[in-house]
């Protein structure tokens, strides 16, 4: 439901003067920190039990990962639809 309440948030988007290239720019540096960090870990460190998230199944960094590359795809979707939106919108 939030993805397809994002047209509320375009005004605010809009309200901090900061382009669509602004933002592309913040994703790239974003990954770059992320996959820097990234490369810095070993194997062991990857599936290491990090505990408190889960008492009955714990979880690891690996499973971490996995959720994060998984939204960030789910908000470039977004960001893609915005675009689209947009462009129509202007057009």
């Amino acid at each position: 439901k939030p993805g397809k309440e994002m047209g509320k948030y375009i005004p605010e988007l809009r309200a901090k003067n900061k382009g669509l290239d602004y933002y592309i720019a913040e994703l790239a540096v974003s990954r770059k920190q992320m996959n820097e960090a990234i490369s810095k870990l070993t194997k062991e460190e990857f599936f290491e039990r990090i505990e408190g998230y889960s008492e009955e199944t714990g979880t690891n960094l690996a499973w971490v990962l996995y959720h994060v590359v998984e939204d960030e795809v789910h908000h470039r979707g977004q960001i893609s639809m915005i675009r689209k939106l947009f462009k129509a919108r202007n057009n």
